[in-house]
């Protein structure tokens, strides 16, 4: 008899064994809420993935536009007289030139929040030892809400620097 009791503890450790066996294998088909865990993990990545790539294209387009138009404002310089690049009014147009597009005063900036004109430099060290070369720098602050998000400093500043050679008219 102790047999018997043995064998049927056995076949009942068995019974339970397969049954939490096949719990387990229905709880791992089950998918009712996976999809609802799959979207929480990954949904914040990758909107910050394509807000970051935004941003980036941004700044790739406020860089672009700031170097052409401080290469346009260079070769303003460059063709004017030589008696003229270094004089307050020819440096003023070209600041212009270079923040609005447009020699005269009163133009909005091609990029938001540069209006500074101090920041368009001509360099004239390099135009006393070299005058054959036109040095312009320029700094230009760009502004994103992206850092603000992540807790940095939301303004970046591009530093662009164009050399055109002085040709004159």
């Amino acid at each position: 008899m102790t047999a018997a009791v043995s064998c049927m503890n056995w076949s009942s450790f068995i019974a339970e064994v397969s049954l939490m066996i096949r719990l387990v294998k229905q709880f791992l088909r089950c998918t009712s809420g996976a999809s609802l865990v799959e979207v929480t993990l990954v949904m914040p990545l990758a909107v910050m993935l394509m807000a970051g790539s935004a941003e980036f294209g941004r700044a790739l387009y406020a860089y672009h536009t700031a170097d052409k138009s401080v290469k346009s404002a260079a070769r303003y310089l460059a063709r004017l007289p030589a008696t003229a690049v270094g004089e307050t009014w020819a440096l003023a147009k070209a600041r212009n030139l270079a923040m609005t597009g447009r020699l005269e005063d009163g133009g909005s900036p091609l990029i938001r929040g540069w209006t500074d004109p101090s920041k368009v430099r001509l360099d004239a060290a390099s135009l006393a030892s070299n005058p054959s070369v036109i040095h312009l720098d320029a700094e230009v602050p760009f502004s994103t809400p992206i850092l603000t998000a992540l807790g940095l400093s939301n303004t970046v500043t591009f530093t662009v620097r164009h050399e055109e050679r002085y040709i004159s008219e």
